[in-house]
């Protein structure tokens, strides 16, 4: 009977790991719907869809896998020390509005500068303020959902191994796209 439980245990993920895959998972969901939405707010650049969608991918993957695990974390920490009650209840509000702040933090300054750099190498206006802080909010809205769903379902989610492996994979395939298209579309900025 042990030896049944020790290899349940051993096929499971860890929840915090379950967690930060989920979360890139649906931020990489966002960030490609959300795309022509930042596209449309720099007119006339010639920057297409498909890089720009795995670029803005690329960057919430980033961000997930690195700040994301300490987020997690720090989130699970501070949600520990709510009583018994209520952490059930509020836990995934807790865990999203941590992604909130921490990606309208990251969609206000990382996002707007590499599309500024990609606007700046082709001659073209650069994101002004009230642009910058509607691409942090949108950032903040996806950061919350993401968080919030990953809270949710990442205790059914780690005990699938092969989902969260396959999860990872594409989300890391849709950053290695990203990093191929940002690197040509800044080689060919240089050389134009």
């Amino acid at each position: 009977m042990s030896k049944s439980l020790d290899r349940e245990k051993a096929r499971k993920v860890p929840e915090i790991l379950a967690q930060v895959i989920c979360a890139a998972a649906v931020l990489c969901i966002g960030e490609i719907v959300c795309a022509p939405f930042i596209l449309a707010m720099a007119s006339n650049t010639g920057i297409a869809l498909v890089p720009w969608s795995c670029i803005a991918s690329m960057l919430a993957v980033f961000f997930c896998y690195t700040v994301g695990f300490a987020l997690f974390w720090a989130i699970d920490y501070v949600s520990v020390q709510i009583r018994k009650s209520l952490r059930a209840r509020l836990a995934p509000v807790i865990f999203g509005l941590g992604g909130f702040i921490a990606y309208a933090a990251w969609g206000y300054f990382v996002i707007p500068a590499i599309f500024n750099s990609l606007l700046a190498g082709i001659d073209a206006e650069p994101l002004s303020i009230s642009q910058r802080l509607a691409v942090g909010f949108n950032c903040a809205v996806l950061g919350f959902i993401a968080w919030f769903v990953a809270k949710i379902v990442a205790p059914r989610f780690s005990e699938r191994l092969a989902l969260v492996i396959v999860t990872g994979v594409i989300t890391l395939i849709l950053a290695a796209l990203g990093v191929f298209y940002m690197v040509m579309m800044f080689t060919y900025i240089a050389h134009a």
